[in-house]
């Protein structure tokens, strides 16, 4: 059985993923305080241990550090836990209003 430090709530969330000096689209699987699943384009391979920086369009950052990635799926921990309030806000207000859904983000903004 795996064992999280802290509870996901699950999400359908756009995000701007900074790493290795490129602005690149994601989305949001599921969230927590102190991590985040993002679905990538396939071709985007971090290495364990990279920096990254996760931001919902026209937020503020928050710097992840890579814990795997594999076929299209990171798993990122932040490395200051985000306040519950900015989970709220992205799974509730900003998520219904900016999601246009993995196959849009993911084909039109892969670059």
């Amino acid at each position: 059985m795996e064992r999280r430090r802290q509870h996901r709530d699950e999400a359908n969330v756009e995000i701007e993923l900074f790493a290795r000096g490129k602005l690149r689209a994601g989305l949001i699987a599921d969230v927590s305080l102190g991590g985040v699943l993002v679905q990538v384009p396939e071709m985007l391979v971090l290495e364990s241990g990279e920096t990254v920086l996760v931001r919902l369009y026209g937020l503020a950052s928050a710097v992840a550090q890579v814990r795997w990635c594999e076929n299209g799926w990171m798993g990122l921990e932040f490395r200051m836990p985000l306040h519950p309030s900015v989970i709220d806000f992205a799974l509730r207000e900003y998520a219904d209003s900016h999601s246009s859904g993995p196959a849009s983000i993911l084909s039109h903004r892969a670059a």
